[in-house]
C-alpha cells in the first residue's frame, strides 16, 4: 500500500515540474514575442501612409500571436485571448477600419485615425 502511494506521489511531482516548466517556457515565449514586436514596432515611424501603417502594425502583431502558438485568422486569436472588454472592443474597432483599408480601395485614413488604431494595437501588445 505504501508503495502504490510513494509512486503516486512521485508522479505527482513529476506532473507539478512538468506543468511549472510548460508555464515557464510559455512565458518565456511571450515575451520573446513580445519583445520582437517591439523591435518592429519601432519601424512603423517611417512608414508615412496612415493606411499602411495600421496594416503593418496589425501584421506585427498577428506574428506575435503566431510566435506564441495562437492559430487561425487575427479574429479568430483575439476571440481566444483574454483581455478587459474595454481593450478588446478597441482592437476589434482597429480591425475592423484595418479590415476596411484592406478590402475596400480607396479608403481614406486619416493621421489621428492611424493613431488611435496604432494606440489601441499597443495597448493590446502590452496587454498579451
Amino acid at each position: 500500500m505504501w508503495f502504490f502511494l510513494a509512486i503516486l506521489a512521485a508522479l505527482a511531482c513529476i506532473s507539478l515540474v512538468l506543468i511549472l516548466l510548460f508555464q515557464w517556457k510559455q512565458k518565456n515565449l511571450r515575451k520573446k514575442s513580445v519583445r520582437n514586436a517591439q523591435q518592429q514596432w519601432k519601424k512603423l515611424d517611417r512608414i508615412t501612409d496612415p493606411g499602411r501603417r495600421i496594416l503593418e502594425a496589425q501584421s506585427i502583431i498577428d506574428r506575435a500571436l503566431n510566435d506564441m502558438g495562437y492559430r487561425g485568422t487575427f479574429a479568430e486569436k483575439l476571440q481566444r485571448i483574454q483581455t478587459q472588454p474595454k481593450e478588446f472592443q478597441d482592437v476589434w474597432d482597429a480591425l475592423k477600419l484595418r479590415n476596411r483599408i484592406a478590402h475596400e480601395p480607396g479608403t481614406i485614413v486619416s493621421p489621428e485615425q492611424a493613431n488611435t488604431v496604432l494606440h489601441a494595437f499597443k495597448r493590446f501588445l502590452h496587454s498579451i
